[in-house]
């Protein structure tokens, strides 16, 4: 699975039992949206207000593939269109697993 802890914002895969947590330096700080790319092995996520492309396996650097989106603001929100990070009572983190 992946998913971002909140502190700063950083990307983290893990197995889907949760162990084997690890964080992907590569991302960078201030990911949102994290979602596994049907091959299982590429992850796609935001940042910067750009959409960025990665090897989960750690071949290379995250590269930007489209962008920008999003409206300029000065804190993320929740979109309705599209899942976010957390629930809408923030109460619960969302995640994303492989397929």
């Amino acid at each position: 699975m992946a998913y971002v802890r909140t502190d700063r914002r950083d990307l983290w895969i893990a197995n889907r039992d949760g162990a084997d947590a690890r964080r992907i330096e590569a991302a960078g700080e201030g990911v949102a949206a994290p979602r596994w790319l049907p091959d299982a092995r590429h992850l796609v996520f935001v940042r910067d207000r750009r959409v960025w492309l990665l090897d989960a396996a750690g071949a290379g650097d995250a590269v930007p593939v489209a962008g920008p989106v999003g409206r300029r603001q000065g804190a993320p929100t929740a979109s309705t269109r599209e899942p976010a990070d957390l629930s809408p009572d923030l109460a619960e983190q969302l995640y994303s697993v492989a397929p």
